[in-house]
């Protein structure tokens, strides 16, 4: 059995910032590219999902490579697995086919980054940013004229302020 690459994220590398989605666009049809597979993957459709995939020492199935996944009958999820730990971006859909949140995960599988969630119109309802894995600098949740602010350092909540939002303005970047 081929050995699978090397992650190209080392233990201090962190993602960019991701891009913004279009959450009123649908996703493409999820497909694996002719040679999408990462060397020693192939293509597989498991219980779990479709996309790429190795077997290891015992006979499982490891995820490496792209990935989508049906949560239920209602919600899918897409993103890229290396060696069965996330990695990069990955994002939620609702029964339409438009985002409700995009994750990004670092080298190690942990969330890493930013993480949004949309509301059916596509507007930006919920930001935070995670290093690895825990809750690390200012969480927004919009709701209506109000914005709720959380300040996190390494997981630990530090202080928490709701403040009117003119409706009219446009939320920060």
């Amino acid at each position: 059995m081929a050995k699978p690459p090397v992650s190209p994220l080392g233990p201090d590398d962190h993602l960019p910032d991701p891009p913004l989605v279009i959450a009123s666009e649908t996703p493409p049809p999820f497909e694996v590219p002719d040679g999408g597979c990462p060397e020693g993957s192939s293509r597989a459709t498991t219980a779990e999902g479709t996309g790429c995939a190795y077997r290891d020492a015992d006979g499982g199935v490891v995820p490496n490579g792209p990935w989508q996944a049906r949560i239920n009958e209602h919600r899918l999820e897409r993103g890229q697995w290396f060696n069965g730990k996330r990695q990069g971006p990955w994002t939620w859909y609702d029964e339409q086919e438009r985002p409700v949140q995009v994750t990004f995960y670092g080298h190690d599988g942990q969330r890493d980054g930013p993480e949004r969630e949309y509301d059916p119109q596509g507007k930006v309802v919920a930001e935070r940013w995670y290093s690895r894995g825990s809750l690390h600098g200012v969480e927004i949740r919009r709701q209506d004229d109000r914005e709720r602010r959380t300040r996190w350092y390494m997981g630990r909540k530090l202080s928490e302020e709701t403040v009117e939002i003119d409706a009219g303005a446009a939320p920060p970047p």
